[in-house]
């Protein structure tokens, strides 16, 4: 009767520790394939999250790329060596142009400015001869005459006025033409006659020991 009960309690022994070791198992493999799935679940997560972290790195860099090359787009074409020289020439070519332009026009300028003035001298010299009536004056014959002034070998045509300073026209006597003018300074000569000084209405020259005082014509 012992040996009966020993022996069942031997089966019903076995048969317990035969289940605590199938669910052991089974424990031990769930927690395996849990903590695989979890370890699978990381490395994947740290995947997406490295691929994704390229790819935004990609993406700056395509943004930056498209930056620089809209930055290219807009900057200027760049000039050569020979489309700068001849640029520089063309211009160099208009300020010479402009140059020779304004001086010729200058020119002009001032040159119809004293043909316009000796021509209004001319106009009142003509019109105080006309207007003077010549006058017949009977003297006493002089028992000595006086030696005679020597005339100028120019006449003085009149006044301009350029910088503040009073400067003298003259022109030689038998000539008209307007190249043939000089405007003198105080201290200038013509014909051996110093310029000693510009009055209010009269010019005087020297030549040697002679004098001459020379009346200005006023407009």
């Amino acid at each position: 009767m012992n040996i009966q009960q020993n022996e069942v309690g031997q089966g019903n022994h076995s048969r317990w520790l035969k289940i605590a070791a199938a669910v052991w198992l089974f424990t031990i493999s769930f927690l395996t394939i849990i903590n695989t799935v979890g370890i699978s679940q990381q490395s994947h997560q740290q995947q997406t999250a490295t691929l994704d972290a390229r790819i935004e790195a990609i993406a700056g860099r395509m943004a930056d790329v498209e930056q620089q090359a809209d930055a290219d787009k807009r900057q200027p074409k760049p000039v050569t060596q020979a489309e700068f020289t001849s640029a520089h020439q063309a211009l160099q070519a208009r300020i010479d142009r402009f140059e020779h332009t304004h001086t010729a026009d200058a020119q002009a300028s001032d040159l119809q400015s004293l043909q316009r003035r000796v021509e209004s001298l001319e106009r009142l010299a003509s019109a105080l001869q006309k207007s003077t009536p010549v006058a017949t004056v009977h003297r006493p014959a002089a028992k000595a005459s006086r030696p005679s002034m020597p005339n100028l070998p120019f006449r003085v045509v009149g006044v301009e006025l350029r910088g503040g300073e009073r400067l003298l026209l003259v022109a030689p006597s038998a000539s008209t033409s307007l190249n043939d003018m000089r405007l003198l300074r105080q201290g200038d000569a013509e014909s051996g006659w110093i310029l000693q000084s510009i009055e209010a209405d009269v010019a005087l020259f020297r030549a040697g020991g002679q004098a001459r005082r020379v009346p200005l014509v006023r407009e």
